[in-house]
C-alpha cells in the first residue's frame, strides 16, 4: 500500500555545520525581522542556538525566553537556569523573560497553555521569521508552542510570507543525563487531544506508540499512561542509536515485564527509528497510520496515540506526525528534574539541527494544497 503523502516529506533541513552556515547566511539579511522563542533552562544546550542567532541578527531579533518553573527541582539546577537565562538576555537588546509555572495550585500541569498565552502577545506584524529553539523546552511547552506559531504563519494574508524554523541541539548523552520527575496524572498535551473522548471516535481501535527510555521511573510513568488510555494494541518506539548499539536490547530488557504481560508485545510490534533524524520516525508513524486506517475502515476506524519520552529528536518526529494528522499526544508531564553531572561532563560533540517547517522555501499555501 502506498503511503499518503505527508506534509513534511520534503522538509528543508540542515545538520551540523550546514545548520550553522544557514543561520549565518539567511538571517544576516537586513530585511528580516525575527522572533526567537527559546528556553532559559538548566540544560547545557540552552544557549547555543541563541548565540548563533545573535551573531547573525541580534539587532533585528525579538528574543522571548521561556523560564519553566517546576516545583521539584534542586537549587543547583535553578542556578544553572538563572545563568543561562542571563547569558541569553545579554545577547539581545530586545528581549523578554516569561516565567511559566508548569504546575497550578491544584497540581494540574498547565505549562503548555500558559506558554501559548504568553508567547501570543509577542507576535508582531511585519515579522518575517519565527524561530523555535526546542533544545531547552519541555515537550509540554514546545509542542503547543510550535502548533501556535505554525497556525500564525499559515494565517498571514496571501502575498505575506512568515517563515517558521525549528532548531534543536542534538546530543544523545545529554538527553540521557537528564531525568524528569513525572506528574502522577496522564493527560493529553495542550492542543493535542485529537479525537480522544469524542463520540465520533468511540469505536476506533486505539494504537498506542510509546517512546521508550531508560530510567527507574520510566516503566511506571508509561504504565500510568497505558492504564489511562487502555489501548487495544501497543507498538513501542525504540531508538536506533549508532553511538549506543545495544540501546535497543537494553530497552527491551528494561521493559520485559510490560512486553510479555501487560502490553503483550512481540518483535513484530516494535517500531525502530533513528535517534537523530526526526523525519525517520515521522514517516514511520504516518505509514503505520495509513495501513491501520485501511484495515479498520469498516469496523469503527483506527486512532493512533503518541507518547514521546526521552530523546528530543524522536519527540520532534512524533510532534510533526501529530500536527500532520491531529494525533492525540498523551503524557505524564514533568514536575521536576534531576541531572547527572558526570554524564554531562562526558557528553560528546553537539550538533545543531534545523527544520524549515513553513514559509518561502515552499510554494505558497503548500500545506493546504497538499491536503486537497
Amino acid at each position: 500500500m502506498m503511503r499518503n503523502r505527508g506534509r513534511w516529506d520534503d522538509c528543508v533541513q540542515h545538520w551540523g555545520d550546514a545548520a550553522i552556515a544557514f543561520v549565518q547566511d539567511f538571517f544576516t539579511d537586513a530585511d528580516r525581522k525575527v522572533i526567537l522563542v527559546c528556553g532559559g533552562g538548566f540544560d547545557p544546550r540552552s544557549r547555543i542556538v541563541a548565540d548563533h542567532v545573535a551573531d547573525a541578527c541580534a539587532k533585528d531579533t525579538h528574543c522571548v525566553i521561556l523560564r519553566e518553573d517546576v516545583p521539584l527541582t534542586d537549587d543547583t539546577l535553578v542556578k544553572r537556569a538563572d545563568d543561562n537565562t542571563n547569558a541569553i538576555q545579554a545577547r539581545f537588546d530586545n528581549h523578554q523573560v516569561e516565567r511559566i509555572n508548569m504546575v497550578s495550585g491544584d497540581q494540574a500541569v498547565t505549562g503548555g497553555r500558559t506558554a501559548v498565552q504568553r508567547v501570543q502577545k509577542h507576535l508582531e506584524s511585519g515579522t518575517t521569521d519565527l524561530i523555535v529553539d526546542f533544545s531547552a523546552m519541555s515537550i509540554g511547552v514546545a509542542f503547543p508552542l510550535v502548533r501556535l506559531l505554525l497556525e500564525y504563519a499559515e494565517q498571514k494574508p496571501r502575498g505575506q510570507t512568515v517563515n517558521l524554523h525549528l532548531f534543536a541541539i542534538d546530543e544523545p548523552l545529554t538527553d540521557g543525563a537528564i531525568t524528569s520527575i513525572a506528574s502522577d496524572r496522564a493527560t493529553p498535551v495542550h492542543g493535542f487531544g485529537g479525537q480522544l473522548g469524542l463520540d465520533a471516535s468511540r469505536g476506533a481501535a486505539k494504537l498506542w506508540l510509546p517512546q521508550l527510555g531508560l530510567g527507574e521511573s520510566v516503566p511506571e510513568v508509561l504504565g500510568r499512561v497505558y492504564n489511562w488510555l487502555e489501548p487495544d494494541a501497543v507498538c513501542p518506539v525504540i531508538p536506533f542509536a549508532p553511538s549506543w548499539p545495544r540501546l535497543g536490547d537494553d530497552l527491551i530488557w528494561a521493559f520485559r515485564d510490560e512486553f510479555e504481560s501487560t502490553w503483550q508485545v512481540d518483535s513484530r510490534d516494535i517500531v525502530y527509528a533513528h535517534d537523530s533524524y526526526p523525519l525517520d520516525l515521522y514517516r514511520t508513524i504516518l505509514r503505520i497510520d495509513d495501513i491501520r486506517q485501511q484495515v479498520f475502515r469498516d469496523v469503527g476506524g483506527s486512532m493512533t496515540i503518541l507518547s514521546p519520552f526521552g530523546r528530543k529528536m524522536l519527540a520532534i518526529g512524533a510532534m510533526l506526525a501529530a500536527i500532520d494528522r491531529d494525533f492525540p499526544v498523551v503524557r505524564s508531564e514533568a514536575v521536576g528534574y534531576r541531572m547527572d553531572q558526570d554524564k554531562i561532563d562526558d557528553a560528546g560533540q553537539v550538533r545543531m539541527v534545523h527544520l524549515w517547517l513553513h514559509g518561502e522555501a515552499y510554494p505558497q499555501d503548500n500545506s493546504k494544497e497538499a491536503d486537497q
